[in-house]
């Protein structure tokens, strides 16, 4: 296993809002918020674009089923998956990322597709590609299994 640190997908500039009464107004109208650093526009923009290169080079590295880690601050995920899940930053902050949890997204060449959010069951053998029938390589597929899939093997 091989660790590389990605700049682009650290928290965005930490900032200390005085005001109770901002809090709110935040909260709901996160895209216009800009601190003494970057906007929270731009943090997602950045951490997106980053988590779409990686994912393009690991898959040109080791193939569609290669499976990657993005270590971030929960804003920084919540960001992502937002971006997966085609919802407007505005409504990030309804999607819950607890410390230590695991989000999976799979990129494919037409959308991402959110496989998990927020999970903390411990065994992560669902991530695991199943075994090859062919010796050629299996395409990735840019559509949902209709009707939803069959879920993990446990």
């Amino acid at each position: 296993m091989t660790t590389e640190i990605r700049r682009k997908l650290v928290v965005f500039t930490c900032f200390l809002i005085t005001g109770v009464t901002l809090i709110p107004v935040v909260m709901m109208v996160l895209v216009a918020f800009q601190s003494d650093g970057e906007s929270m526009a731009d943090m997602s923009a950045r951490a997106v674009a980053a988590a779409r290169r990686w994912d393009a080079r690991v898959e040109a590295e080791h193939g569609a089923d290669a499976v990657w880690v993005a270590v971030s601050h929960g804003d920084v995920i919540k960001a992502i998956l937002a971006d997966a899940l085609g919802i407007h930053l505005d409504a990030f902050q309804r999607i819950t990322v607890d410390p230590a949890s695991l989000s999976v997204v799979r990129y494919t060449p037409l959308r991402p597709f959110v496989m998990s959010m927020n999970t903390s069951a411990g065994d992560l053998s669902h991530l695991k590609p199943p075994a090859r029938k062919r010796s050629r390589s299996r395409a990735r597929t840019s559509d949902a299994t209709v009707g939803g899939g069959a879920g993990p093997t446990l």
